[in-house]
């Protein structure tokens, strides 16, 4: 009678924990389930939101690259110097867009910083400001514009925020080293990175900076025309002038959107030349992305 009382107070218990652990593994699944749903949901709006902004950015986004596109010739400043109606035309129309269906989506330092660009448009057709200044800020606008479609609106997100104060007082050290192998071999945006005429202060100020990080020697992947519009101003060829800072320095000329980035002979050159500067080598060429990143990959697989 004793053993059949502990069975089945023995069972009593099991049963029970097994309801209390089926109860609690369901309540648990079930906030799993909700949790998944809400990511789902969220992924869902954030894929419509980032829909919604491609389409209503498309036409802002041409109006910006009229003034300030990377394909243009340099004959095409001329039309803006001669045409003054034609740009504020084009400011207007970009105003209607910001203050548009396309400017709601847009994060406040995006509205902002294309503001700018209508304001800078009426400040060079009054002669108030220089035309480099002008093409600039139509460049940063695009950009900030770019970056607000990856819809990145965290707090670590500052991207727009820094592109707006470095716009206020004309410091572009968008040069962070990032390094590949440390002590060795890092990369980096070009100097002044991104805007297109840099004035020699950016440009000693970036080198000082890359030098504080202990770089010794540099490799500069622009194209010839990259480097004839960015560095107009300054007075000495571009590895003559790395030299002269105390780096030892050479440059392989190569054309941006090539697919891939660089040529098998320029990877050759690249890795002849890392080969024997002196340690840490910092590899350049305009944001630092493609073709860097392409000759870092190159490096260390070699």
């Amino acid at each position: 009678m004793k053993i059949e009382l502990i069975t089945a107070t023995g069972a009593l218990i099991v049963s029970v924990a097994s309801v209390f652990f089926n109860y609690y593994k369901h309540k648990r699944d079930y906030k799993k389930w909700e949790k998944e749903k809400s990511i789902s949901l969220h992924k869902d709006i954030y894929l419509k939101v980032i829909d919604k902004r491609y389409g209503l950015y498309a036409k802002i986004f041409q109006l910006l690259g009229e003034v300030r596109d990377i394909d243009y010739p340099f004959e095409h400043y001329k039309i803006l110097e001669k045409d003054k109606k034609h740009l504020k035309n084009i400011a207007d129309l970009i105003l209607t867009e910001l203050y548009g269906e396309a400017g709601l989506f847009m994060s406040y330092e995006t509205r902002s910083i294309i503001l700018k660009v209508y304001q800078n448009s009426y400040r060079y057709a009054d002669d108030k400001i220089k035309l480099n200044v002008l093409i600039d800020s139509y460049y940063i606008a695009r950009r900030a514009l770019r970056k607000d479609l990856e819809l990145d609106d965290t707090k670590s997100a500052q991207s727009s925020k820094k592109i707006l104060d470095s716009s206020n007082n004309n410091d572009f050290l968008h040069n962070n080293i990032k390094w590949a192998k440390m002590n060795f071999l890092a990369f980096s945006a070009r100097p002044g990175y991104p805007n297109k005429i840099v004035s020699v202060k950016v440009f000693n100020d970036t080198l000082e900076k890359w030098k504080g990080e202990g770089i010794k020697s540099i490799i500069c992947l622009l194209s010839k025309k990259e480097i004839n519009e960015y560095y107009e101003s300054i007075k000495y060829n571009l590895v003559d002038f790395y030299k002269k800072k105390g780096f030892n320095a050479y440059c392989i000329y190569v054309k941006d959107f090539q697919k891939p980035p660089l040529s098998n002979d320029e990877v050759k050159k690249v890795q002849y030349e890392y080969n024997k500067m002196l340690k840490p080598v910092l590899i350049h060429c305009g944001a630092g992305e493609d073709r860097s990143g392409y000759a870092v990959e190159m490096l260390l697989s070699s």
